[in-house]
Protein backbone atom coordinates (compact mmCIF):
# COMPACT_ATOMS: atom_id res chain seq x y z
CA UNK A 1 0.00 0.00 0.00
CA UNK A 2 1.74 3.21 -0.71
CA UNK A 3 0.96 6.51 1.63
CA UNK A 4 -1.52 8.39 -1.12
CA UNK A 5 -3.95 5.36 -0.63
CA UNK A 6 -3.48 4.81 2.88
CA UNK A 7 -6.16 6.76 5.61
CA UNK A 8 -4.21 10.42 6.67
CA UNK A 9 -4.49 9.07 10.27
CA UNK A 10 -2.59 5.67 9.59
CA UNK A 11 -0.01 7.38 8.33
CA UNK A 12 0.30 9.52 10.75
CA UNK A 13 0.66 7.10 13.68
CA UNK A 14 3.24 4.67 11.46
CA UNK A 15 5.37 7.76 10.99
CA UNK A 16 5.00 8.69 14.70
CA UNK A 17 6.19 5.52 15.92
CA UNK A 18 9.08 5.05 13.50
CA UNK A 19 10.14 8.84 14.64
CA UNK A 20 9.75 7.63 18.20
CA UNK A 21 11.62 4.61 17.60
CA UNK A 22 14.80 5.94 15.52
CA UNK A 23 14.79 8.90 18.59
CA UNK A 24 14.77 5.84 21.30
CA UNK A 25 17.60 4.37 19.28
CA UNK A 26 19.77 7.09 19.11
CA UNK A 27 19.14 7.89 22.90
CA UNK A 28 20.25 4.85 23.83
CA UNK A 29 23.03 4.98 21.32
CA UNK A 30 24.66 8.25 22.91
CA UNK A 31 24.15 7.07 26.52
CA UNK A 32 20.88 7.63 27.38
CA UNK A 33 19.16 4.68 27.78
CA UNK A 34 15.74 4.31 29.12
CA UNK A 35 14.91 7.76 27.28
CA UNK A 36 11.42 7.61 26.79
CA UNK A 37 8.58 9.71 25.07
CA UNK A 38 7.70 10.82 28.46
CA UNK A 39 11.18 12.14 29.36
CA UNK A 40 11.26 14.89 27.06
CA UNK A 41 8.25 17.06 27.80
CA UNK A 42 9.36 16.99 31.12
CA UNK A 43 12.60 17.97 30.71
CA UNK A 44 11.38 20.89 28.22
CA UNK A 45 9.25 22.05 30.67
CA UNK A 46 12.11 21.87 33.48
CA UNK A 47 14.21 23.48 31.51
CA UNK A 48 12.92 26.62 32.04
CA UNK A 49 13.20 26.40 35.96
CA UNK A 50 12.72 24.10 38.68
CA UNK A 51 8.78 23.11 39.70
CA UNK A 52 7.48 21.87 42.51
CA UNK A 53 6.18 18.19 42.24
CA UNK A 54 2.14 19.69 42.45
CA UNK A 55 2.91 22.38 39.79
CA UNK A 56 4.79 20.31 37.14
CA UNK A 57 1.95 17.48 37.69
CA UNK A 58 -0.53 20.36 37.22
CA UNK A 59 1.67 21.50 34.22
CA UNK A 60 1.69 18.09 32.49
CA UNK A 61 -1.81 17.66 33.10
CA UNK A 62 -0.87 14.36 34.95
CA UNK A 63 -2.20 12.83 38.45
CA UNK A 64 0.12 13.92 41.85
CA UNK A 65 0.73 10.22 41.94
CA UNK A 66 1.77 9.93 38.29
CA UNK A 67 4.08 12.75 38.29
CA UNK A 68 5.59 11.43 41.84
CA UNK A 69 6.12 8.12 39.95
CA UNK A 70 7.48 9.48 36.66
CA UNK A 71 9.81 11.82 38.75
CA UNK A 72 10.93 9.25 40.95
CA UNK A 73 12.17 6.92 37.55
CA UNK A 74 13.82 10.04 35.49
CA UNK A 75 15.87 10.70 39.44
CA UNK A 76 16.54 7.43 39.88
CA UNK A 77 17.99 7.41 36.17
CA UNK A 78 20.15 10.73 36.83
CA UNK A 79 17.53 12.94 34.56
CA UNK A 80 16.21 14.88 37.35
CA UNK A 81 17.49 16.56 40.73
CA UNK A 82 15.40 17.38 43.45
CA UNK A 83 16.02 20.03 45.63
CA UNK A 84 15.15 21.87 48.96
CA UNK A 85 12.46 24.75 48.08
CA UNK A 86 14.19 28.18 48.94
CA UNK A 87 10.97 29.18 50.48
CA UNK A 88 8.65 26.37 51.94
CA UNK A 89 11.23 23.69 53.48
CA UNK A 90 8.01 21.02 53.79
CA UNK A 91 9.09 21.14 49.57
CA UNK A 92 11.63 19.71 47.31
CA UNK A 93 11.98 21.16 43.58
CA UNK A 94 12.56 19.16 41.15
CA UNK A 95 14.82 20.39 37.87
CA UNK A 96 16.60 18.52 34.92
CA UNK A 97 19.86 17.59 36.04
CA UNK A 98 23.01 17.88 33.68
CA UNK A 99 22.26 14.87 32.22
CA UNK A 100 18.99 15.56 31.87
CA UNK A 101 19.83 18.49 29.89
CA UNK A 102 22.40 17.05 28.13
CA UNK A 103 19.70 14.29 27.26
CA UNK A 104 17.57 17.06 25.70
CA UNK A 105 19.74 18.84 23.74
CA UNK A 106 20.66 15.45 22.41
CA UNK A 107 17.15 14.81 21.48
CA UNK A 108 16.78 18.33 20.07
CA UNK A 109 19.62 17.52 17.56
CA UNK A 110 18.26 14.38 16.99
CA UNK A 111 15.10 16.48 15.74
CA UNK A 112 17.18 19.16 13.72
CA UNK A 113 19.43 16.03 12.21
CA UNK A 114 16.03 13.44 11.39
CA UNK A 115 14.49 16.95 9.63
CA UNK A 116 17.83 18.10 7.92
CA UNK A 117 17.38 13.77 6.08
CA UNK A 118 14.02 14.66 4.82
CA UNK A 119 15.06 17.89 3.61
CA UNK A 120 18.30 16.15 1.84
CA UNK A 121 15.82 13.37 0.54
CA UNK A 122 12.45 15.46 0.01
CA UNK A 123 13.88 18.73 -0.47
CA UNK A 124 13.21 22.11 1.44
CA UNK A 125 9.88 23.06 -0.04
CA UNK A 126 8.03 19.64 0.89
CA UNK A 127 9.12 19.07 4.24
CA UNK A 128 8.45 23.09 5.23
CA UNK A 129 4.49 21.87 3.71
CA UNK A 130 4.63 18.74 5.76
CA UNK A 131 5.72 21.03 8.95
CA UNK A 132 2.56 23.49 8.22
CA UNK A 133 0.14 20.50 8.32
CA UNK A 134 1.63 19.00 11.52
CA UNK A 135 1.42 22.37 12.84
CA UNK A 136 -2.26 22.79 11.67
CA UNK A 137 -2.72 19.70 13.12
CA UNK A 138 -1.30 20.36 16.39
CA UNK A 139 -3.08 24.06 16.69
CA UNK A 140 -6.50 22.33 17.18
CA UNK A 141 -5.64 22.07 20.75
CA UNK A 142 -6.51 18.45 22.06
CA UNK A 143 -7.41 18.38 25.63
CA UNK A 144 -4.96 15.79 25.49
CA UNK A 145 -1.62 17.57 25.29
CA UNK A 146 -0.77 19.58 28.45
CA UNK A 147 -1.75 23.80 27.32
CA UNK A 148 2.24 24.22 28.06
CA UNK A 149 3.72 21.68 25.45
CA UNK A 150 0.32 22.65 22.84
CA UNK A 151 2.12 26.66 22.87
CA UNK A 152 5.44 25.15 22.69
CA UNK A 153 4.97 22.41 19.61
CA UNK A 154 6.18 25.24 17.34
CA UNK A 155 9.44 26.42 18.66
CA UNK A 156 10.51 23.43 21.15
Amino acid sequence: MDSSSADFGFVLAVSHVTFIDELARHMAGHGFDAYTTRHGPVLRVLHEEPLSLADLASLMQISAPGMHKLVSAMADQDYLDRLPSPTDRRKRLIRASARGRAALVEARSFHADFEADLVAALGADEVSSARRVLAHVADRGSHLVPPRLRLAAGGL
